[in-house]
């Protein structure tokens, strides 16, 4: 069924005389039926609404929506479908990106991944129908405001160049306390704006996590988890703060493996967090100054190690690691390779937002 799917969203069975424009709306009545691959998963269900929006901000109806061909009762039809390495598209579009292509009466968005059709669907909102979103104010929506929509034949596709595409602090407003505040508008007008500058990519999580692996209640059991600092194990710094773990120890590595197994479908395509905590204190042993002096990488290798051991259960599974001066894990690794599904986020706070990082001005 899904590679019959396939084969029609490709054309393979039906085809338009070329030139002829495919015809969305027409003097404010809808022209086309939106057919959205069965079993869908929310991405792409985000995504059609946003082509339904574009379409009704620009033109007053809401396209119709199907499940099958065989439920179209247009002229035109809008085939969304995600597939693995659909024909004549092959690898060349990466995680999540899209192709998007208007033959006759149909228009066809296709990608590796229900985020790439969305990816798709979000480009051709902004550059087949001219809705842009520039901010999240209420001003910066360009709006197009016409009875009619046509959209010419052409084909596109794209591979986004970076894996990753995010941006929190943009969506800041204030803050009260540690949380960040967005109205009820805001949000919306936020949302809209990340989906139409295709934010998103493979999913990584970097945010502090050896304490939900290694649990400071795991103290009394283990204290061999813990940190060895001033000569003792301890659980919290001497202001009451949080402290590494014994990146060393062979049972901290075996519960980090295990969490992530647990968390993760063996056919997952991420880069899971094995961060460190929000504080210094790293362990002074031996053993994990061993492994290495410096804290950064120090996580680097663990996360290394990580890696490697869910591989025969999760080849697809990567670690993410929070560079972070907080943690002092800022400094580079040198002298160290990570494996190839271990990456660094970087938060630079506290850095210079004038001079570059290779700057030695500041």
């Amino acid at each position: 069924m899904i590679l019959r799917f396939l084969l029609l969203l490709l054309g393979l069975q039906q085809s338009a005389a070329a030139g002829h424009a495919l015809v969305l709306v027409e003097n404010g009545v809808p022209r086309a039926t939106i057919v959205r691959r069965a079993g869908a998963g929310r991405s792409l269900d985000e995504a059609v609404l946003l082509l339904q929006r574009a379409v009704e901000t620009i033109s007053g109806p809401r396209l119709p929506v199907v499940d099958s061909l065989d439920q179209v009762r247009t002229a035109g039809r809008i085939l969304l479908g995600a597939g693995p390495d659909p024909p004549r598209i092959g690898d060349r579009l990466g995680y999540d990106g899209c192709y998007v292509r208007v033959r006759g009466d149909e228009l066809v968005i296709l990608g590796p991944t229900d985020a790439g059709v969305a990816n798709g669907v979000s480009w051709f909102v902004e550059w087949k129908l001219g809705l842009h979103i520039l901010g999240f104010g209420p001003g910066d929506r360009v709006v197009p405001s016409q009875s009619s929509i046509e959209v010419e034949d052409f084909e596109y596709s794209h591979r986004p160049s970076f894996a990753w595409r995010e941006s929190w602090t943009s969506a800041v407003r204030g803050y009260e306390g540690y949380i960040p505040v967005l109205d009820e508008a805001e949000r919306g007008r936020s949302e809209e704006y990340y989906a139409l500058n295709r934010r998103g990519g493979v999913p990584i999580s970097g945010a502090h996590s050896l304490y939900r692996y290694i649990p400071d209640s795991l103290f009394s059991s283990h204290p061999e988890y813990f940190p060895l600092i001033d000569g003792k194990r301890v659980v919290e710094s001497p202001r009451g703060g949080s402290v590494q773990r014994e990146l060393s120890h062979p049972g901290v590595l075996q519960r980090v493996v295990e969490s992530l197994r647990d968390r993760y479908s063996p056919d997952a395509v991420a880069f899971a967090t094995v961060s460190p905590n929000d504080d210094p204190h790293w362990s002074e042993s031996e053993a994990d100054r061993h492994l290495a002096e410096d804290p950064g990488a120090r996580m680097m290798l663990f996360c290394n190690l990580a890696v490697e051991a869910l591989a025969p259960t999760h080849p697809g599974l990567g670690a993410c690691f929070l560079a972070y001066s907080y943690s002092g894990t800022m400094e580079p690794p040198l002298g160290y390779l990570a494996h190839e599904r271990v990456v660094p986020l970087v938060a630079p706070l506290g850095a210079c937002p004038v001079h570059g990082p290779a700057d030695g001005s500041c």
